[in-house]
């Protein structure tokens, strides 16, 4: 594939849905030049937020460039519930965040304690975070968001979702 995100350019003109939902038909029919006017669409947004959750210009570029490649193989998942740049938006939040974790997983670092007789034993750390009260909790919470995200309009729907 061959699209590349390109930092720093201009936005000339927002797309119309329709428009974006033409460009989706002609990419899912196998014209590419269709997404990379989705691409060029959207490249700007998609670097700022990846940047914004990263903070290392690095890595957001390349988030970017991994968001627009996993948007193209999946573009026939899209439904056109909401326009392409909240999906492509959503999709690349979840991969900063999925990055974020694997980064934060790999600074972890072992605890162990010295015992009575100078061995090291590893010391044992309950994880409270997957208390079945806090997953149901965690669940309902989510459950309430999503619907009263759902029921706002597309306009405010975005505007909450990216931020």
């Amino acid at each position: 594939m061959g699209f590349r995100v390109k930092h720093g350019m201009t936005k000339e003109k927002v797309m119309t849905a329709e428009e974006e939902k033409n460009l989706i038909k002609q990419v899912i029919n196998g014209d590419k030049d269709a997404f990379e006017k989705l691409v060029l669409d959207n490249q700007k947004n998609v670097y700022n937020l990846a940047l914004k959750i990263t903070r290392n210009e690095e890595d957001a570029l390349d988030l970017s460039q991994e968001a627009f490649i996993k948007a193209y193989r999946q573009l026939v998942t899209f439904r056109g519930d909401c326009k392409f740049s909240v999906w492509l938006y959503r999709l690349t939040y979840n991969l900063c965040i999925d990055f974020l974790r694997k980064k934060q997983v790999s600074k972890v670092q072992a605890l162990s304690f010295e015992d009575d007789s100078g061995e090291f034993k590893p010391l044992e750390v309950p994880d409270l975070r997957n208390l079945p009260e806090e997953s149901i909790i965690r669940s309902e919470t989510r459950k309430a968001i999503n619907t009263g995200i759902n029921e706002l309009t597309e306009k405010y729907r975005e505007i909450l979702i990216m931020r």
